[in-house]
């Protein structure tokens, strides 16, 4: 595990809800309001994709209502 996911917070009481619950406009301000966390993202992840649907699979109970592939 590297530094950065044993430093990652997750709130376990909403495990339903996630990235694919949300609507296109309230994506776009999240988006808009945490650009500098995008980056990081990028950074550190390589998710650079601000639009790409994804979640930390390795992080428990944090891909809460991803559609089943």
């Amino acid at each position: 595990m590297s530094r950065c996911m044993g430093s990652s917070l997750h709130n376990y009481k909403c495990n339903d809800v996630s990235a694919y619950s949300l609507d296109e406009v309230t994506k776009a301000l999240i988006r808009k309001v945490f650009a500098k966390d995008f980056k990081l993202q990028c950074e550190k992840f390589g998710h650079c994709d601000d639009k790409e649907m994804f979640c930390h699979e390795n992080i428990p109970n944090m891909c809460g209502s991803k559609p089943a592939a």
